[in-house]
């Protein structure tokens, strides 16, 4: 392979132009096109990025640029339109969070990626953090035994800067979105370490109290209950108007010979692990390194966790597959999030979590246009 054999491009100039330093970085691509339907947003965008040979406001011409690799990194809840588009022209897809923002596109997506003969890939970098690392080693190992209930927690109090994430738009997809809807940052650990995946799911929220200080109409936080394929129960605690700092990635596992979680907050790098052979009231505590240093990207973001990210899914394109979080698991990270705040709405109705693996399941729910965003709360307005 030469070096920067394979061009990328990229759609969204805020994560997204990042994104894209990162592969203007690694030995092997280089970033040479973005899109932007904002054009101030998109010549910020540009500015970091030193060898676009575009720009473009119009995704269809953005595509006709000669690209191998398409980074989808709009708004979280438009992605699945841009992401089969990016299919059907030939490009490998590394798709932003969320995977869909309804179950019809959910099913959309499945079939657009089966289709195609690239590959689909989910960013959900939380899935590379070292601490996520070792915790899926030590399962897939089997120190930890079978998955039997595990926690999670993305909390982050956005609201001191939440004029900068939203524009200042009302219409923003930070105001619109309920409580669990993006809810993979937390979700997604659990599922990539276990392999398990969610069956069935039920859920709550406080009201908006603080959120609607900077215009937010989704509920300040929420909290997930799902049923495992393997019965086990997983809690899923999702908040972006909180008041906590700092924000917070938590993961805990309990499986049939031990435990393990990371700290949280400052140090939240720091697992701490209890296996059935260790003395009772032991344990060990310490700082995972990552399983691979990559010399292009020391410092690749997210405490490294964008950079691995890269070079995996970069690795699985080189390889021909398969991606590092496929798009079956993608919809698995993202619809208990979905079907939550439909439960929540519901009074905690518990829902069923399709598998859209299959097509008779998913011959189901191709209609479900039913979208989260049209009723961000479960407590009125």
């Amino acid at each position: 392979m030469t070096v920067h054999e394979l061009r990328v491009g990229v759609l969204g100039a805020g994560r997204g132009a990042y994104l894209g330093t990162l592969f203007d970085r690694h030995p092997a691509t280089r970033t040479v096109a973005l899109c932007e339907r904002h054009p101030a947003r998109l010549e910020q965008g540009a500015a970091r990025l030193p060898n676009l040979e575009a720009r473009y406001t119009g995704y269809g011409r953005f595509l006709e640029h000669d690209l191998d690799i398409v980074v989808v990194a709009n708004d979280a809840t438009a992605h699945v339109p841009y992401a089969i588009r990016a299919l059907e022209a030939g490009c490998h897809v590394l798709s932003e969070v969320m995977a869909c923002g309804t179950l019809a596109e959910g099913v959309a997506l499945a079939r657009a990626v089966e289709r195609a003969k690239t590959l689909y890939s989910f960013a959900e970098n939380c899935c590379w953090m070292r601490p996520v690392l070792e915790m899926k080693r030590l399962y897939r190992e089997g120190l930890l035994g079978e998955y039997m209930y595990g926690e999670c927690e993305y909390v982050h109090d956005c609201t001191r800067a939440w004029d900068r994430l939203t524009y200042g738009q009302p219409e923003h997809w930070r105001n619109r979105i309920g409580a669990t809807i993006y809810s993979s940052h937390a979700l997604g650990p659990i599922l990539d370490i276990t392999g398990a995946r969610p069956v069935s799911c039920i859920a709550l929220t406080t009201p908006n109290r603080l959120g609607r200080e900077v215009g937010r109409r989704g509920d300040d936080m929420g909290v997930v209950l799902c049923r495992m394929d393997n019965g086990a129960i997983t809690k899923v605690l999702v908040g972006m108007a909180l008041r906590r700092e700092p924000l917070t990635h938590w993961y805990s596992i309990y499986g049939t010979k031990g435990q393990v979680e990371n700290a949280r907050g400052e140090g939240e790098e720091a697992i701490h692990v209890y296996l059935e052979d260790d003395f009772p009231g032991t344990g060990r505590t310490y700082e995972p390194a990552f399983l691979q240093e990559l010399a292009w990207a020391p410092d690749g973001g997210h405490g490294g966790a964008d950079a691995q990210m890269i070079e995996d899914f970069l690795q699985a394109v080189l390889a021909g597959g398969p991606p590092p979080v496929d798009v079956y698991r993608a919809l698995d990270m993202t619809l208990p999030g979905i079907l939550g705040h439909r439960s929540a709405l519901q009074g905690g109705e518990r829902l069923e979590v399709p598998d859209l693996r299959e097509e008779a399941v998913r011959a189901r729910y191709e209609a479900d246009d039913w979208s989260p965003e049209t009723v961000p709360s479960a407590h009125g307005a």
